[in-house]
This record gives structure tokens, sequence and C-alpha cells, in this order.
């Protein structure tokens, strides 16, 4: 049976999960909308003049976008489900898996995008690593504390 913490902590961790889901079909669907800003405040140059200058290296960041954005849903079925199975059960792997998972994956995007500038979509990733910080916190004790079966 879930616990009252792992049930909150699950319900709080999916937040995360849908928001690389979203921003992985987004960059499938519009790269450019998405990749345009960080690449005028990183280049200094806008995204129309680059694409008049150079349009195939234009469509290399684009289709690298889109790749980029493939893979970030590929990651998102891999951590809802493991949210949805493992992690509701309690496991501690699970636990443990998105401990290390988040503060590499939201701390090097954090890390990029400080580099890039865009400090909307850091404020954005630092409420989502906290978030994830937030529930493996409640749900430490109720996982962490189960002898192994």
């Amino acid at each position: 049976m879930e616990s009252r913490s792992v049930s909150i902590a699950w319900k709080i961790i999916m937040v995360p999960n849908l928001t690389v889901l979203l921003f992985g079909v987004l960059l499938v669907l519009i790269p450019d909308a998405l990749l345009s800003e960080g690449f005028q405040l990183f280049v200094g140059q806008s995204w129309s003049a680059l694409l008049l200058a150079s349009p195939k290296t234009a469509e290399y960041i684009s289709v690298f976008g889109r790749m980029f954005g493939s893979h970030m849903i590929a990651i998102a079925v891999l951590i809802i489900a493991i949210t949805l199975e493992s992690f509701r059960r309690g496991e501690s792997w699970s636990w443990h898996t998105f401990l290390i998972g988040n503060t590499l994956g939201w701390g090097s995007a954090i890390a990029f995008d400080l580099t890039m500038g865009e400090m909307s979509i850091v404020g954005i990733e630092i409420v989502m690593i906290l978030l994830v910080y937030i529930a493996l916190g409640i749900s430490a004790r109720d996982i962490l504390g189960k002898k192994p079966t």
C-alpha cells in the first residue's frame, strides 16, 4: 500500500516529469521558436538574420533541436513510467535514480541556460529541481526506511 508521503511525493514529482515531456514536444514541433531567443542572447544576432546569412546553419540548429527534443520525450516517458510504477511502490532504487538523475539533468540544464543568458528558463528549471527535492524529502523516510524485500 502506498504511504501518504509517497502519494503526495509522486504527484509533486510528476510536475517536473511533465515539464520535460512538454519541452521535448515543443522542441520537436517548433524548435525555432524555442531556440531563437537563446541563439540571439548568446550570439548577439537575431534568428532571422541567421536564416538570411546562413540558412543551412539555421536548419542544422533546428534539426539538432528536434533531435534533442525527441531525446527529452524518451527520457520523459521513462521517468513518468518509473514514477507511476516503482516510485509509487516505494522502491528505493527509484528514489536514488531520481535524486541523481534530476540533479544531473536539471543541474546541467541550469548551467547551460545560465551560459546562454536565458534567465527566465533558469527560473523554471530551478523551480523544477526544487520540486523534485521537496518530493524526495517528503518521501525519504517511507522509501529509504523500508527493509529490502
